[in-house]
């Protein structure tokens, strides 16, 4: 008899765990779920192409996806020139996997996706997680415009901004000579 209270018990707590776990009740919503594999297949892209490693990813929006972000720590130091080709790479990539998965275009609050429909982050720093002095610590894209900062005792100071479409042409004139 105790035996079989205790087996009860334990198919009991189980199924508890099972249930909690896997999420059973509570579906994550169809845009999540795409959104998720657009970001992971981003991810492992650019940690094999670049060396950026994720730190974070969110979102927002409440019935579409209205911003998506990311963002990467990378190890090597960096100049303005050096950061704008990662980041830029970054989004044009970030971008392309939003706007040739067919399945999330219903979910986009815009299609064809944007550079402002996308944050992107990317921190430059040693395997110490400092930054790295005199080159810049962060550059990063929101609302289509870009930021170089550097840290300034421990503080990040802006030295250069601009539009993501001027970065965005600088790049593809220094590849076409």
């Amino acid at each position: 008899m105790i035996k079989s209270k205790k087996l009860i018990t334990f198919i009991i707590v189980l199924l508890g765990v099972f249930f909690l776990t896997n999420n059973f009740f509570n579906k994550e919503p169809e845009d999540l779920i795409l959104e998720k594999k657009v970001m992971i297949k981003t991810i492992k892209k650019l940690k094999k192409e670049k060396n950026l490693f994720c730190i974070g990813f969110g979102g927002f929006g409440k019935e579409k996806i209205k911003i998506s972000s990311l963002s990467f720590t990378h190890g090597e130091p960096c100049n303005i020139d050096k950061a704008r080709e990662l980041l830029v790479y970054a989004i044009e990539l970030f971008l392309n996997e939003f706007n040739s998965f067919k399945k999330i275009h219903p979910y986009l609050e815009n299609y064809p996706f944007t550079n402002k429909n996308v944050e992107v982050r990317i921190f430059f720093e040693n395997k110490k997680r400092n930054t790295i002095s005199s080159y810049i610590s962060v550059v990063s894209l929101t609302r289509g415009k870009i930021f170089y900062k550097i840290d300034e005792n421990n503080s990040l100071i802006t030295v250069y901004e601009e539009p993501y479409e001027r970065a965005l042409n600088f790049i593809k004139r220094k590849n076409h000579s």
